[in-house]
């Protein structure tokens, strides 16, 4: 009994974190979006992100962690799937938020610019899916061997800032916000993120299959 207690404290912590975390980088991120330009914005999220990452030890923030770590079966898919839920009600308060302000200021239509600017300043074309794969696969590298903090959130900023969606939960708030259920957008939000989640899950294989295989490797060499 007292073990089934301590995992539903762990789980409630957990979910807390990823809920947290991600409220507070997409809050930042849409809030500096009236106005700013994209470089701006990213360096909002990349800054929160290495903050939180660091406040909320151990946390995944962002939805292209999990999905990887799941895909990789890195953890079960009942976690999985609470963390990254949990992420995009982040997602869809910060943008919640940032609606009740604008319009409280009657700048509510502010909102939806700020969303359609979302979309294009994150444009799905070729160049932006290799990126994708790419990125996210790097990104992981990061976050697997440091464990979030600083340099996942200056990583993140980079990406970010070369029109990489980093942060899809922010995306996916948005688009439920301001209703923008245009086929477009849907398979524009979701498609970086489930892109972004493949790229993942492909560093934790490449790391498990190739570089660890050479670090036993050498391991049994130089106890030979």
């Amino acid at each position: 009994m007292e073990a089934e207690n301590m995992t539903e404290t762990v789980d409630g912590k957990m979910m807390t974190n990823e809920f947290l975390g991600s409220l507070a980088v997409v809050y930042f991120m849409t809030s500096m979006a009236v106005g700013s330009s994209g470089v701006t914005n990213a360096m909002a999220a990349g800054l929160v992100l290495a903050v939180m990452m660091m406040a909320l030890s151990g946390a995944m923030i962002l939805p292209w962690i999990t999905l990887g770590r799941v895909m990789k079966q890195e953890m079960d898919w009942q976690t999985g799937v609470l963390a990254w839920l949990m992420q995009i009600l982040g997602g869809v308060v910060a943008w919640t938020i940032d609606w009740w302000v604008m319009k409280a200021n009657n700048m509510n239509l502010a909102v939806e610019t700020s969303f359609t600017s979302y979309l294009s300043d994150f444009s799905l074309d070729a160049s932006v899916i290799l990126m994708t794969f790419i990125g996210s696969f790097l990104l992981m590298m990061v976050w697997s061997r440091l464990g979030g903090g600083w340099a996942m959130g200056i990583f993140a900023w980079m990406l970010m800032s070369g029109g990489i969606d980093v942060v899809s939960a922010g995306g996916v708030g948005g688009m439920i916000v301001t209703s923008s259920y245009g086929t477009d957008a849907i398979i524009q939000v979701f498609g970086m993120m489930v892109l972004g989640g493949v790229g993942a899950a492909a560093w934790l294989y490449f790391d498990e299959m190739v570089l660890s295989a050479e670090d036993a490797g050498k391991a049994r060499e130089a106890s030979e």
